[in-house]
């Protein structure tokens, strides 16, 4: 959210001095994502010479995050106080992003140079902590900030699974955090905008029999069906081999709220969806 040192002008001079529109296109991506961060109180400001946006925690004043302004891209820090915080630790950083590094502090760094790197900093980063959509209802869509921190090894888990979709056109594979044209050719096929992986299987992560699983995926299809929504099966293929496949469904033009109320019918921690154009994302559901 935003802090009380808040300040347009300067927000915008500091856009201003971004000289790439990419730069600028993920600079913008971050600062609304910030702004949507109700633990943290968000704010553009100066560290001497150097323009930065920074994330301060509300509640121990501590400021795990914050990015430097250059001129052709971010330069995004996980400060010491920020280390415990991301999911998988450096680890799971480099992975996603070859850019990170480890400075002499020991802090973390990753440079970010498009909208791209942004939304992915912002999925794999920042997602747990961000307010939950909500409907006319004013419920929320996603789980809490500490259900999620609570299911963190769960949310490794997802983010170390290839989501396969059985295309007419041969397997499409998924990654949380990735782009993918062929599911976006295959969205415009179907005149659709959006898009969600499903499964029915192992409920809340626990293995259940295969009878269990198999009715559950019979129910499953029963609905989409019933929905008149165009979807193909597949399976989530975990890299662990420890764990099985889970069949599964992909499913092309359901919204995200809808598609949340899915995966919480069937007890399932989390979904992953996508837009025409955008990354794979996970959402985690509703108990």
């Amino acid at each position: 959210m935003k802090s009380d040192t808040w300040d347009e002008t300067l927000l915008a001079e500091h856009r201003a001095h971004l000289r790439r529109p990419a730069a600028v296109a993920a600079f913008d991506a971050l600062v609304r994502a910030a702004i949507e961060l109700p633990r943290y109180a968000c704010a553009p400001g100066w560290h001497g010479a150097i323009r930065d946006f920074r994330y301060d925690d509300k509640s121990s004043r501590e400021r795990p995050f914050a990015f430097i302004v250059n001129r052709s891209d971010l330069l995004f820090y996980v400060r010491s106080s920020g280390l415990q915080r991301v999911s998988g630790g450096f680890k799971a950083l480099k992975a996603t992003f070859a850019s990170a590094t480890e400075n002499s502090r020991g802090e973390w760094t990753v440079r970010i140079a498009s909208k791209d790197d942004a939304d992915r900093l912002n999925m794999v980063l920042l997602s747990a902590y961000a307010s939950p959509d909500r409907g006319s209802d004013d419920k929320p869509d996603g789980k809490s900030r500490e259900d999620v921190l609570e299911a963190g090894s769960i949310k490794n888990s997802y983010l170390a699974t290839t989501f396969r979709v059985e295309s007419p056109n041969g397997h499409i594979d998924i990654r949380v955090g990735e782009k993918h044209p062929r599911i976006d050719a295959l969205l415009s096929h179907h005149n659709a905008t959006e898009w969600a992986y499903i499964t029915a299987w192992n409920p809340g992560s626990q293995p259940v029999a295969a009878e269990i699983n198999s009715v559950a995926h019979a129910e499953l299809i029963d609905l989409v069906g019933k929905r008149a929504l165009p979807y193909y099966e597949g399976d989530g293929i975990p890299d662990n081999l420890g764990w099985p496949p889970e069949r599964s469904v992909w499913i092309a033009g359901i919204t995200r709220r809808e598609a949340l109320t899915i995966g919480a019918r069937f007890g399932q921690n989390a979904i992953v969806v996508g837009e025409l154009g955008g990354i794979a994302e996970l959402l985690f559901c509703e108990a």
